[in-house]
């Protein structure tokens, strides 16, 4: 065996290996790339002078990795990476409305709504002329019963059932 066929194995392995980006192998691809490596270091060792090996030894360690992130980084302006790779980016706005609806929840906090779905104990109400995600504190509230918002936690609008005073309970002809 000679240096070349030892340095071809090792470009082998990083094909290999690089190919294991794309293709989905569940990792069989890489791994071969990686033993292909290991075997050329191998067989370098056995078969090559030592100045020989251990320039196997280091083109293994110190140019595979190298060689790896020089193809990843290009391969994300290639003409097969621009048409895989998601180029979106949030703007400034986007941010900005995931914080305005979790201040716009606390300003509900003591408003009166009617559930439009069966609350058991999740479901939806429509509060003002917002249609809302509510929970309760684990009671069920059919559809079309009235509530109120008792609380605000992070994205959580929570309710209780309205009291009014016909439903207080109980008479008072004692």
């Amino acid at each position: 065996m000679t240096i070349w066929v030892a340095l071809a194995l090792i470009a082998v392995g990083i094909l290999a290996i690089y190919l294991e980006f794309f293709v989905p192998a569940f990792g069989v691809i890489g791994i071969g790339g990686v033993i292909v490596i290991a075997t050329a270091v191998v067989l370098g060792f056995r078969n090559l002078p030592d100045t020989q090996a251990i320039i196997v030894l280091l083109t293994a360690l110190l140019v595979t990795p190298l060689t790896l992130i020089v193809l990843l980084r290009r391969f994300s302006r290639s003409f097969l990476g621009r048409r895989l790779i998601l180029n979106t980016q949030l703007g400034v706005g986007s941010a900005n409305n995931a914080t305005d609806s979790g201040s716009a929840g606390s300003n509900l906090v003591g408003m009166s709504g009617i559930t439009t779905t069966p609350l058991h104990p999740a479901g939806f109400a429509t509060i003002g002329e917002k249609r809302c995600s509510v929970v309760t504190n684990g009671e069920y509230l059919p559809q079309g019963k009235e509530v109120v918002v008792a609380g605000h936690f992070g994205s959580r609008i929570v309710v209780r059932e309205k009291v009014t005073p016909s439903s207080e309970g109980g008479s008072h002809d004692v």
